[in-house]
């Protein structure tokens, strides 16, 4: 498979990079970052690989697997006892198990093994307990002298029906077609799943000797859109934050909060200023395609009278707020995942009202 979406990380602009390893470096790739109720469980380890461009390895699982078939995951599995209780040893294993990726050994000084590529361990994001109480330990790593394009994978076909590169920036770009807290485990999360549009070879084309060769290379290849969900969209999600904090160009996902008759309900929504408004759009792509602009039911006109104020109505939402404008005549009821989301956007909703000479404060 292949990605259809952009790579949008540059040789030349590596400062994702720099942050993953501020942030990473001090992080032990063993069990010093478990939670206190993970140290019973049994270890497992996925690999977030990236090449030198910021793009991620991603995994489809087989449909003949009886655990999570088809589903989109990273390399990786369970602890072996030969791994020595290493997690770093762990993840790597896996990914050369399930896609044939096998990196240079630093103990090993022979001709074969330079002649495979480098692996960088940048470092262990926090553990997480799967559903099936693992206690799993993301490995962020990274082949930094090559472009996916100059690694060739051999898939496990008893694991792994297929495997492509994703911007590891889409996870924070893009807005998911789910969101919402979930309990697990004593900690809340948010259940995150994205869309993803793949191309991969269409093996239908052969055989269609009188058609046009436009028409024969279009159907070379098919695209379909995968569903990235689950922990495994939990984890690039958090990567991904880390790598791309400024993101969003004055653009953000958040909940809204709608009612359809006497029910309320939240849904993810991506919001950018604008045109003296807040423009709502349904996801990212059609914030670009509509260059910001909304349909004017889903735009907010941000007047002096503008105020941004909690919203603790709902308990299971603990970052929600409401924007209130016309001097109280019309609300929308929105929601982040984190204060540090908040705080972002109260911070940009104040220099749009500043730079727009609406109002200098915004009562909280």
């Amino acid at each position: 498979m292949e990605e259809t979406a952009p790579v949008h990380a540059h040789a030349s602009d590596m400062e994702w990079l720099d942050r993953l390893k501020r942030r990473l470096s001090n992080n032990a790739c063993n069990s010093t970052l478990s939670q206190p109720h993970h140290d019973d469980l049994k270890r497992a380890s996925v690999l977030v690989l990236l090449d030198s461009k910021g793009n991620v390895l991603l995994n489809q699982r087989s449909l003949y697997l009886k655990s999570h078939p088809g589903e989109i995951c990273f390399p990786g599995g369970k602890q072996d006892p030969e791994d020595g209780g290493d997690d770093v040893v762990t993840a790597l294993r896996e990914c050369h198990e399930e896609v044939g990726l096998q990196f240079q050994n630093p103990s090993k000084k022979d001709e074969e093994d330079e002649k495979l590529p480098k692996v960088e361990i940048i470092g262990a994001m926090p553990t997480i307990e799967s559903l099936h109480h693992l206690c799993v330990t993301p490995i962020v790593a990274l082949v930094p002298d090559h472009h996916h394009s100059e690694l060739p994978l051999t898939l496990n076909e008893k694991e792994v029906a297929a495997a492509f590169w994703a911007p590891l920036d889409f996870y924070v770009k893009n807005t998911p077609i789910e969101l919402y807290p979930l309990e697990w485990s004593g900690e809340t999360f948010w259940y995150r799943n994205y869309s993803y549009s793949i191309t991969e070879p269409n093996d239908s084309s052969r055989g269609a000797g009188n058609s046009s060769n436009r028409n024969k290379r279009r159907r070379r290849t098919r695209a379909h859109a995968v569903n990235v969900t689950g922990l495994t969209a939990h984890i690039a999600y958090e990567v991904a934050k880390i790598a791309h904090p400024n993101h969003s160009d004055s653009s953000f996902v958040l909940l809204r909060q709608f009612q359809r008759g006497k029910s309320k309900y939240w849904t993810p929504k991506c919001f950018v200023f604008a045109t003296s408004m807040l423009h709502q759009h349904d996801h990212d792509s059609q914030r670009n395609r509509k260059q910001n602009a909304a349909n004017k039911k889903n735009r907010l006109m941000l007047d002096a009278t503008c105020q941004m104020v909690d919203y603790t109505e709902d308990p299971e939402y603990a970052f929600a707020f409401q924007l209130i404008v016309l001097d109280g005549k019309i609300t929308w009821t929105l929601a982040a995942t984190t204060q540090e989301e908040k705080d972002a956007f109260q911070n940009a909703l104040f220099q749009f009202l500043k730079s727009s000479g609406k109002r200098n404060d915004i009562q909280e």
